[in-house]
């Protein structure tokens, strides 16, 4: 069953795979664990016939997808979405088994009736690291989702933590000015020769230059939806040791676009989620917010309003 089946036959998949996304862009995992990684994580949500019953809101598809992506035995099985029966499932598992002997098995392997035999999706990530990390998070925002479930009348504003990042996970964290995370370009109409000049986002070459010149020694994260915070996590021990030159060499490749590379503990702001201009209430009311956030910003975000002369 494909996307567009699965978006007709149930009405709360497409809110859900944007709700999951918007998860993991807020703990800052889309730029290591993609979009499609996430709709076929949720496809298998609402398709797998291990599952009690087919979700039938947003809310309980997300929690399903807490519990598959965290308890899921990633190490030592595949995952099969839209099974044709037990002749498939064996192609699938014996590619897995092949893969994994020669040692060119990827960390997730999501098989589908247009892949048996490869999991094209997941062949370059995540990593070991990311992979680990996302499963702990799915984790924790599991636990978190039972505890305010259980009494949603006192805690019904707090719903946001579980799309709130905690920052002690990096090493490292660059804080950029918001001029440059909020920027949008600003396309001339009828000049598409123009185009690469008005679309240059200067935020955008940092990071390219960052994954450039420093992806030997550190991974950055980010949240794809507003990159006003870049996680970095130091993989390599010399690179750690010397972190006070790091730090130099991030703040000079990034001269005039960040406030400051700071430690994690230093910031107190982004422990706590941002206070909206009026109460969350239930798990739908945020459900709903964040899905016309999502809306706002795939159209290059809200428009401003025109002064009256």
């Amino acid at each position: 069953m494909g996307v567009y089946a699965m978006t007709t036959q149930y009405s709360a998949f497409a809110s859900a795979v944007r709700l999951a996304t918007r998860w993991a862009s807020n703990h800052m995992l889309l730029p290591y664990f993609s979009e499609e990684i996430i709709e076929l994580i949720m496809m298998y949500v609402f398709s797998s016939a291990t599952l009690d019953e087919v979700p039938g809101s947003v809310s309980l598809a997300l929690l399903r997808f807490f519990q598959v992506l965290c308890s899921f035995d990633w190490d030592n099985c595949p995952m099969v979405i839209g099974s044709e029966g037990d002749h498939f499932d064996r192609i699938v598992m014996g590619a897995f088994k092949s893969a994994k002997r020669a040692g060119k098995a990827p960390l997730m392997w999501i098989a589908t009736r247009f892949n048996k035999s490869s999991s094209p999706m997941t062949l370059d990530a995540p990593d070991k690291t990311t992979l680990h990390r996302a499963k702990l998070l799915a984790a924790h925002s599991e636990s978190l989702f039972m505890d305010l479930a259980k009494d949603s009348v006192t805690k019904r504003n707090k719903w946001e933590i579980i799309f709130t990042s905690n920052l002690h996970a990096f090493d490292l964290v660059i804080k950029v000015k918001t001029l440059f995370s909020n920027y949008q370009p600003e396309l001339v109409p009828g000049r598409p020769d123009l185009h690469s000049i008005t679309d240059s986002n200067p935020l955008k070459y940092y990071l390219e230059l960052l994954k450039e010149r420093f992806n030997k020694y550190c991974s950055f994260h980010y949240n794809t939806f507003k990159p006003d915070i870049i996680g970095v996590v130091i993989v390599e021990p010399e690179a750690k040791a010397q972190i006070k030159l790091l730090t130099k060499k991030l703040e000079e490749a990034g001269t005039g676009l960040l406030e400051e590379v700071v430690p994690p503990y230093t910031i107190s702001i982004q422990e706590k989620p941002r206070r909206a201009s009026k109460p969350l209430g239930t798990l739908q009311d945020l459900i709903d917010q964040i899905k016309k956030r999502v809306v706002v910003e795939e159209k290059g975000g809200p428009k401003k309003k025109k002064k009256r002369a």
